[in-house]
């Protein structure tokens, strides 16, 4: 009796994985316990015989397609890890790690749902925390803090505003709006809006864009009619792109009282 046991069994296994694909493996990945994951390799320039590229765990999903689950990790061509990145069902959860090709981490980005969400925080080469910054549900927020390599903050710039009255001549009263004080030479761009921001902290798709008048510099036109009045609180925005490509969002009120003439 033990021959057919011995003989079945060995016809099992052989069926089982003759059926995989030599390209794929069924293995734990970590983060997700399920046996039944098939991790996909890729290799630099897509050339089988290079070093690999990507390893990627992934699980059919309701429609029988294969979708990301579980840590991706990416390599360097040194065959150092490069980046990981968590998938539940195709979506980004937990904290993504970039990784400096010393091996100390250079991003931690927190995703739920497949959005930024929570505080972002960059290193050195040493280790050393050089940025923290907000996001919410993938929109970034005020807070951008810089360190530099002696651990200080880094001087944030503010917005500075000019009223132009060119009632008399054109019927038109401008806000004209740039970026000052310490810090400001760390600004590459930046782009101005009008509005309020999320929680009074988030930046978001509907504010009202100011007319760029340079990478630095921009308006806002109000439009008065004669006799007419314009009275209202008007909440800046500035996003700015700083050299080390972080946003950086500030925000600055200003009050406006004016009659067409």
């Amino acid at each position: 009796m033990k021959q057919p046991i011995i003989l079945f069994v060995a016809i099992a296994i052989t069926l089982l994985y003759g059926c995989q694909s030599p390209k794929t493996k069924s293995v734990k990945v970590d983060n997700v316990k399920n046996d039944s994951l098939k991790v996909f390799t890729k290799n630099f320039n897509n050339n089988p015989g290079s070093q690999v590229e990507y390893r990627v765990p992934m699980k059919l999903d309701t429609d029988g397609k294969y979708v990301k689950h579980g840590t991706t990790i990416r390599y360097l061509k040194s065959g150092k890890v490069a980046g990981r990145t968590t998938y539940v069902m195709d979506q980004k959860e937990g904290i993504r790690y970039t990784y400096h090709s010393t091996g100390k981490v250079y991003k931690e980005q927190p995703y739920i749902n497949n959005k930024l969400n929570g505080i972002c925080k960059r290193y050195d080469r040493q280790g050393k925390l050089t940025a923290e910054y907000p996001y919410n549900t993938g929109l970034p927020g005020i807070g951008l803090v810089e360190y530099t390599n002696l651990g200080k903050k880094r001087p944030i710039p503010i917005i500075s505003i000019v009223k132009k009255d060119e009632l008399k001549s054109n019927g038109r009263y401008k806000l004209i709006l740039t970026i000052s004080g310490k810090g400001k030479e760390r600004v590459k761009s930046v782009k101005f809006y009008h509005g309020k921001l999320i929680e009074g902290k988030y930046l978001h798709k509907n504010l009202s864009p100011a007319r760029n008048l340079s990478s630095s510099k921009g308006e806002i036109v109000f439009e008065l009619q004669r006799g007419s009045v314009l009275k209202k609180t008007i909440n800046v925005v500035a996003e700015i792109t700083t050299t080390t490509n972080l946003k950086l969002i500030l925000q600055k009120s200003v009050n406006i009282s004016v009659r067409g003439v």
